[in-house]
């Protein structure tokens, strides 16, 4: 039997370091989530979604 991982909530602050390290710093996901010690899908699945905003 496999464990539920636990939903966890991300801030705002979170999201702007994340938007900051990916498009002013150039850092890559794998760079990012072990700088902010979150995971690589969490931080490709945001910047997806930023992009479909069309900003």
């Amino acid at each position: 039997m496999t464990r539920k991982k636990k939903m966890v909530r991300t801030d705002m602050q979170t999201y702007l370091d994340i938007f900051r390290l990916k498009f002013e710093a150039r850092l890559s996901d794998r760079q990012i989530s072990q700088a902010l010690n979150i995971g690589r899908a969490t931080i490709s699945d945001l910047v997806i979604r930023f992009n479909n905003l069309g900003l």
